[in-house]
């Protein structure tokens, strides 16, 4: 198993940690891998829309609100209804389950013409969630260092390319 830690320097800043404490990460997504989910949909980066009340770019939004690689039953429904060449996703659970082994939501709109709004793809597309990891360090040994140690999963996407997702590592 492959294990990596982390180590934050948190001395420039008034703050502070205790035993069972996490740290709260806010993902973003890949610059590339929007730019693909962009060009596969037509979707023009720079639509505005509007998210939880304030306007943005659809670039922007998809950038830190939007998870568009997870595949979800509200996508799969939503490309299946939208386009007609989805025949793929009209099958058995069973069999759809394992044809989506190895896919993503980049995968699934590249292979799927869908012509959708902008707001109708935010409506089914699930929101980025912060991941809290377990803080390994003890503030009575390293106060002024925050660290994390994580177990790192390979994936690979259907067009070959390499994924990587840190999880936390349970501690004792």
């Amino acid at each position: 198993k492959e294990v990596r830690q982390f180590g934050f320097d948190i001395s420039g800043f008034d703050v502070g940690y205790q035993a069972g404490d996490s740290l709260g990460v806010f993902p973003t997504n890949d610059p590339v891998a929007l730019n693909a989910w962009l060009a596969a949909t037509g979707m023009h980066g720079e639509h505005v829309v509007v998210v939880d009340g304030t306007e943005q770019t659809m670039r922007q939004a998809l950038t830190s609100r939007y998870d568009f690689c997870r595949v979800t039953p509200d996508l799969l429904r939503f490309i299946a209804e939208n386009s007609r060449d989805a025949k793929a996703l009209r099958v058995q659970k069973d069999k759809l389950e394992k044809w989506l082994i190895g896919r993503n939501g980049i995968d699934l709109v590249q292979e799927f013409v869908v012509h959708a709004d902008p707001s109708q793809w935010l409506e089914v597309l699930v929101r980025l969630t912060p991941r809290n990891y377990s803080i390994s360090s003890s503030p009575l040994v390293s106060p002024h260092e925050v660290q994390l140690t994580v177990s790192v999963v390979r994936y690979r996407g259907s067009d070959g390319g390499q994924g990587l997702v840190l999880e936390a590592r349970q501690q004792g």
